[in-house]
């Protein structure tokens, strides 16, 4: 497994369901752009891709697993 060092640096946040999500993934951006990290808009650039998803509630679930899902199929 490779080192996080290693990466070139990009990182394309994702999440969905309740605003504590958002503010998790709103976090997590800051922390990353204050490392360093260039924050990406398509995880098709990214080295890392993190998708914060939510399943509190079926519609949130099935939304989550189709964004996992679209993701999965572009990178």
């Amino acid at each position: 497994m490779n080192n996080i060092e290693q990466f070139s640096k990009t990182a394309y946040v994702s999440s969905n369901g309740c605003p504590e999500n958002l503010i998790d993934s709103a976090r997590l951006k800051k922390y990353l752009e204050i490392n360093g990290w260039h924050i990406e808009d398509d995880p098709d650039n990214a080295e890392l891709v993190f998708f914060n998803a939510c399943g509190l509630t079926k519609a949130a679930e099935e939304q989550s697993l189709s964004n996992v899902k679209n993701i999965q199929s572009r990178i």
